[in-house]
């Protein structure tokens, strides 16, 4: 008899449960549900899924094949628990079946078996958190506070706002597994108190490591931003030379775009090209190298700028846009 496992929770989406689950009864194959606690879920509509594992007795060995059903919040609930992650992976690296429907190939993404493969997918479907902006990043850190009811600071005037700050900003498609945030509160809070309240709001792709207090003569500025980018066996035989050929130059000159601080109107006659500005970000990076066919840099400040990664990507002849969605920023000193 072929075994098989469909795993979903609460909120998921119900024809995308039912159908698979009576279809592979007809055939008469092994149909076990799993949920998170083995708990009884239901669907968008209302319908009952009653569970008969936990998610976290799923084995590898114990099935040949594994239904992951959308619906949006269910997939999101569970790309956060890792014994589901490591579960879906596992049943990947066996060569079994893993099938995704909507929403569930998120569980794929965050799995890390998506990778080199092309897929179909609701067009929202991605580790997403990478890639809204610093702005949209500070409002969504200003939201969860709120909801983590903190008793957050807030500035002086008509529209007073609370007083949260990212000093070092993640270029957009950067994942970051060490940023720092700083928020002012009016009253102290036990740091432990204080990251239960974050994480238990925080969406899924957002985790709050650590907290410390801090006092005011403390520099919340990093000095140095480490970074890495996994390549193949010929991308970092390649990037290996150019950095050799790099390490020869006494400097690396890039341009950047200059932004006008006043907006005037345009006259007939002005000329209209980019300004830009030619920066050395040699003296702005400590460390570039490729060990264990994974790129490492780190950037640090000179004259209050940094190298972006994408000048340097750029600089080893690594596709800027692809490279970033790669990209890990690891640490922030």
């Amino acid at each position: 008899m072929i075994r098989s496992v469909i795993i979903t929770a609460q909120n998921f989406q119900d024809e995308e449960f039912v159908y698979p689950y009576y279809r592979l009864l007809e055939e008469k194959w092994q149909v076990d549900v799993a949920t998170p606690d083995k708990m009884e879920i239901f669907g968008k509509y209302g319908v009952p899924a009653r569970a008969n594992k936990d998610t976290m007795d799923l084995r590898e060995a114990d099935y040949d094949l594994v239904i992951l059903p959308g619906g949006f919040e269910a997939p999101d609930r569970l790309r956060i628990r890792k014994e589901v992650l490591k579960f879906v992976k596992d049943m990947y690296d066996a060569g079994k079946v893993v099938a995704a429907i909507c929403h569930g190939p998120w569980l794929c993404v965050s799995a890390g078996i998506l990778k080199g493969k092309k897929a179909t997918a609701f067009m929202s479907i991605e580790d997403d958190l990478r890639f809204i902006s610093h702005h949209d990043t500070m409002r969504l850190v200003e939201r969860l506070s709120h909801r983590a009811k903190l008793p957050l600071r807030y500035t002086q005037g008509f529209n007073p706002r609370p007083i949260i700050s990212l000093p070092s900003p993640r270029p957009v498609g950067v994942t970051s597994r060490d940023d720092r945030m700083v928020i002012s509160l009016d009253t102290p809070m036990d740091p432990e108190n204080l990251l239960q309240r974050l994480n238990s709001c925080a969406i899924c792709g957002m985790n709050f490591i650590s907290a410390t207090p801090l006092d005011k003569k403390d520099s919340v500025t990093p000095q140095q931003l480490n970074h890495a980018l996994s390549l193949t066996s010929q991308q970092a035989t390649t990037v290996s030379k150019k950095i050799d050929e790099l390490n020869t130059q006494e400097t690396w000159i890039v341009e950047r775009g200059v932004k006008s601080r006043r907006r005037s109107r345009k006259k007939s006659g002005d000329d209209n090209t980019p300004k830009t500005r030619t920066i050395d970000i040699r003296t702005r990076i400590a460390d570039l190298r490729v060990e264990n066919s994974t790129l490492c840099f780190s950037c640090i400040p000179k004259d209050e700028t940094w190298a972006r990664p994408g000048e340097i990507l750029r600089l080893l002849d690594v596709p800027v846009a692809e490279g970033l969605s790669r990209l890990v920023r690891t640490k922030s000193l």
